[in-house]
C-alpha cells in the first residue's frame, strides 16, 4: 500500500512540475507577444509608464519640451511623428531606427547627430542646436531638411539627395564640400559668412526649384 501511495505522490510531483514548466513557457511567450505589441502613442501624459524600456510605436511620439537630458525610452519603430524638440538633449541614443512621418530634434544641444533614425519620411529638424556637421544625419528624408541656426561649417553626413526643400539659414559654411548631389526642390541659406553665388552652388548640386533669400554675390 506504502508503495502504491509512493508511486502515486511521485507522479503527482511529475506532473506539477511539468505544470509550472508548461505554465512558465506560455506565461514568458504571452508577455514577449505583448511587449513586441506597438504602443499606439507616447507623449507626456503617459511616457513615464515606459521609461528604461524598448518599444515600437504605431502613433506618434510627442516628448517635446520635458526638460529630458537624454530620451529615457528606446525606440524601435514609429508609425507617425517622433518629436523631441525643446529639451536639453545632447545625444539622440535611443532615437527609432525609422520614423514614418516627421522627426524633430530642434532646440536642443546637440553637438552630433549620432542615433538620428536611418530612414524618415517625413520631414527633418535639426535646427537650433550646436552642431558643427551633419555626421550621423539620416541617409534617407523624404520631406524638407531644417538644419538652420547651428555652427555648422560643413555639410559632411548631409544625404546626398534631398526630395524637398533645404533650410540652411545662418551657417558658417566655409565650402560646399559634402553638399547635397540632388535637390528636389528649392533651397534657402541666407546669412552665412561666406558667400555663393547660385553659379556655384547649381555647379555641385541639381536644384529642381530656386535658390532664395540666399547671400547672392553680385
Amino acid at each position: 500500500m506504502i508503495k502504491y501511495l509512493i508511486l502515486y505522490l511521485a507522479v503527482c510531483i511529475l506532473f506539477y512540475i511539468c505544470f509550472i514548466c508548461v505554465w512558465n513557457i506560455l506565461s514568458a511567450y504571452i508577455s514577449k507577444k505583448k511587449n513586441n505589441e506597438p504602443i499606439s502613442y507616447i507623449n507626456r501624459s503617459n511616457y513615464m509608464e515606459y521609461i528604461g524600456k524598448k518599444v515600437n510605436v504605431s502613433g506618434n511620439v510627442n516628448l517635446s519640451y520635458l526638460h529630458l537630458t537624454k530620451l529615457p525610452i528606446t525606440f524601435g519603430k514609429v508609425g507617425g511623428t517622433f518629436d523631441c524638440c525643446g529639451n536639453n538633449l545632447t545625444s539622440l541614443a535611443g532615437c527609432p531606427s525609422k520614423v514614418y512621418g516627421r522627426f524633430d530634434c530642434s532646440y536642443n544641444k546637440l553637438t552630433s547627430l549620432y542615433g538620428c533614425p536611418k530612414s524618415i519620411d517625413g520631414g527633418f529638424d535639426c535646427s537650433n542646436n550646436n552642431l558643427k556637421s551633419l555626421k550621423g544625419c539620416a541617409k534617407e528624408i523624404s520631406g524638407n531638411f531644417i538644419c538652420y541656426e547651428n555652427n555648422l561649417n560643413s555639410f559632411k553626413g548631409c544625404p546626398s539627395k534631398l526630395n524637398k526643400d533645404i533650410f540652411c539659414e545662418t551657417g558658417n559654411l566655409k565650402s560646399l564640400k559634402h553638399f547635397p548631389k540632388k535637390i528636389n526642390g528649392s533651397m534657402y541659406c541666407t546669412e552665412n559668412k561666406m558667400k555663393f553665388t547660385e553659379e556655384e552652388i547649381r555647379k555641385v548640386c541639381l536644384i529642381e526649384g530656386d535658390i532664395k533669400k540666399i547671400n547672392l554675390q553680385r
